[in-house]
């Protein structure tokens, strides 16, 4: 959090969001998903590692933000957190998840996950 600004507001239309959102683009103006793959794409969306979920103190930790492209934070991160792991590989080839059945996870998929992904991002979307 900012030192010397007294935060008691979670909201992304909020003074002190814009400042946090602009110092973070600064700092890393490249997108961490697309680097993690060896790509270099300008980040454009200023995402929180771990969801706030109304804790003001967690939405105004600089240390649990992450700058992404547009495309990984409207899609990636979402199916992360819907699935509550992480997805992709790293330059290596190792899948990033730790539930993946190549680190030892669970190889059975519940039936339809597909679908319930892109109607819960869907319904996301409307709200």
């Amino acid at each position: 959090m900012p030192r010397g600004i007294p935060y008691t507001e979670v909201s992304y239309t909020s003074p002190i969001w814009y400042r946090l959102r602009a110092r973070q683009l600064k700092r890393f103006p490249w997108c961490r998903y697309c680097q993690l793959s060896g790509l270099r794409v300008r980040a454009t969306h200023v995402d929180h590692v771990i969801p706030h979920r109304g804790d003001s103190e967690l939405f105004a930790d600089e240390a649990n933000l992450q700058s992404l492209c547009a495309l990984h934070a409207n899609t990636t991160k979402q199916v992360e957190e819907i699935l509550g792991e992480e997805i992709g590989c790293s330059l290596d080839g190792t899948p990033r998840g730790k539930n993946h059945p190549w680190h030892g996870g669970s190889p059975d998929v519940p039936k339809n996950t597909a679908q319930k992904i892109g109607r819960l991002l869907r319904d996301r979307k409307r709200k």
